[in-house]
């Protein structure tokens, strides 16, 4: 019944998105699939008794104002570090590269890393990972930051996408082992797209 329940949805958005925009149904498509994926029991980040009353996750409207262009900056060392996390794990992330891009006319730079682990990984070797927090944080948005995974760019120049931000685990219960994001991704400013914060009540 839940997933009749959400191809109906689907079918609503596709329909009911003004104008026909194909960037505003992919994004409005994987945020469907993700909740899709939180009902199976082996493939979601909540408990049993909390998928009994997943209603969904909740997102800020879809903004293109947040569909920004970056410029990347590689890392010259490229040092490995360990990243501090909810609990006593410390997985290395390599620093890997810089992203500045400037939002309402002022400049903002953030952190990308490369998780080591996943180097030999075929399918995650070429993504990088973007743990930030911002003026949302506590507030709107999950108190413990949010994340943005992005393919390598060829060139300097990418377009950084604050609409496909998500949640670590930690933020639907403590039973996962979260990176915690550095305190230089800490921005100044609110970013009202991508995930919100979670609630067992809607």
């Amino acid at each position: 019944m839940k997933n009749i329940f959400y191809f109906i949805l689907l079918v609503w958005t596709i329909f009911s998105c003004q104008p026909f925009d194909d960037y505003a149904l992919e994004i409005e498509a994987d945020r469907i699939k993700k909740d899709s994926s939180f009902l199976i029991a082996d493939k979601s980040p909540l408990s049993a008794e909390q998928i009994e009353v997943f209603q969904g996750l909740e997102y800020f409207p879809i903004n293109k104002e947040y569909l920004v262009e970056a410029r990347l900056e590689f890392s010259k060392q490229g040092d490995v570090i360990q990243m501090r996390t909810s609990t006593d794990r410390l997985p290395n992330y390599k620093i890997f590269a810089y992203v500045y891009f400037t939002f309402k006319g002022e400049e903002h730079r953030l952190t990308a890393y490369q998780n080591v682990d996943h180097l030999k990984d075929s399918l995650y070797k070429d993504f990088l990972f973007l743990p930030f927090t911002d003026n949302n944080s506590t507030i709107s948005t999950y108190g413990g930051g949010r994340y943005i995974d992005f393919e390598i760019p060829h060139g300097k120049t990418f377009l950084l996408d604050f609409n496909k931000s998500y949640n670590p685990y930690c933020a639907y219960n403590h039973r996962w082992s979260c990176v915690i994001p550095p305190r230089e991704n800490a921005l100044s400013i609110a970013i009202n797209a991508g995930e919100k914060k979670y609630s067992d009540i809607h």
